[in-house]
């Protein structure tokens, strides 16, 4: 070694020139300021990443949150508009119902007043039939009496 200053190493006795003795203290400083910054920094995105979860679950439960409201909204417009639904088809099947007595009434008023119709008409014909005859008799005695056939 020639101009180079050395030193003993106290533990292996070795001769180091103080320049590498600088250097390797440098480096070694050096090493352990950067395993410092990435053991902070690997803890800051630890950190960070936390937060991203913390704040990803926040998101979600909003969303399945706000997502859950609008579904209820949805749900309770398509109850009622099914129950309205259900009204509107209980309220024709109702109306249909009546439509159809009032029919069957309105048939058999028709068939009952045709009988009675055909009944009274029977009935003139035959009281119509009877005076008819009486007449017919009658006319018939008032020929006898003028034939001078019919004695009193």
């Amino acid at each position: 070694m020639t101009d180079e200053k050395t030193i003993t190493c106290p533990f292996c006795k070795n001769q180091i020139a103080l320049t590498d003795a600088f250097s390797h203290q440098q480096k070694e400083e050096m090493r352990k300021e950067i395993e410092l910054e990435y053991a902070s920094l690997r803890e800051e995105l630890r950190s960070k990443e936390k937060s991203v979860v913390e704040l990803r679950k926040k998101i979600e439960a909003e969303a399945k949150h706000k997502a859950d409201e609008s579904i209820a909204v949805e749900l309770g417009d398509l109850r009622s508009q099914v129950e309205e639904k259900s009204r509107e088809l209980e309220k024709a099947r109702t109306q249909e119902l009546n439509l159809r007595k009032q029919q069957r009434e309105l048939r058999d008023r028709q068939k009952n007043l045709e009988l009675e119709v055909a009944r009274k008409l029977e009935t003139q014909e035959q009281e119509l039939e009877k005076k008819l005859e009486r007449a017919y008799m009658l006319l018939d005695e008032a020929d006898d009496y003028d034939d001078g056939s019919l004695e009193y």
